[in-house]
């Protein structure tokens, strides 16, 4: 058995990179009122990720960052989601989450339109405001030593739901 392990980490780790890999498409729609920009996510969930409809319900104005050009330095990171539906989950994500419930997020790229604080990000993200309904794709916590839940929820890709 110990003379197979390098290859059988070897597989695993070739088709973890071949079958994780993820896109998205933008589409854009107009309104009368306004133009919206809404992201297809791709359709299957990466490992560590859960994918959820959500209510983006409160929004943390503080800015928490030391780097100045960091997107949370120019913008609100944090905010409150209420979680309306599971949509799925990758393997390994921790821990599980609940309709129902509110979570505290942390919005890698900031709440704000990522043209405002991270112009270079390849696939755009349209920013939120509390009241906004959003399928997002949120990275599980992960475990520290002794097994204490680490750090917060982390979102790293999104699409407005209208």
């Amino acid at each position: 058995m110990k003379a197979h392990l390098p290859r059988i980490l070897f597989i695993w780790t070739l088709i973890m990179l071949c079958g994780c890999g993820s896109h998205q498409k933008v589409n854009d729609t107009a309104s009368d009122a306004q133009t919206a920009t809404i992201q297809e996510l791709s359709p299957a969930v990466s490992a560590g990720y859960c994918r959820v409809l959500a209510t983006v319900t409160a929004i943390d104005t503080a800015r928490y960052s030391g780097d100045a050009n960091s997107p949370c330095a120019k913008a609100p990171c944090r905010a409150i989601l209420k979680v309306e539906t599971i949509l799925g989950a990758g393997a390994g994500f921790h821990p599980p989450l609940v309709a129902g419930n509110s979570i505290p997020v942390k919005f890698a790229y900031s709440t704000a339109p990522s043209s405002e604080v991270a112009p270079d990000l390849a696939d755009p993200l349209p920013g939120v405001q509390a009241g906004d309904r959003i399928r997002v794709d949120i990275a599980g916590r992960q475990p520290e030593m002794g097994g204490a839940t680490g750090r917060e929820y982390t979102v790293y890709q999104y699409a407005l739901i209208k």
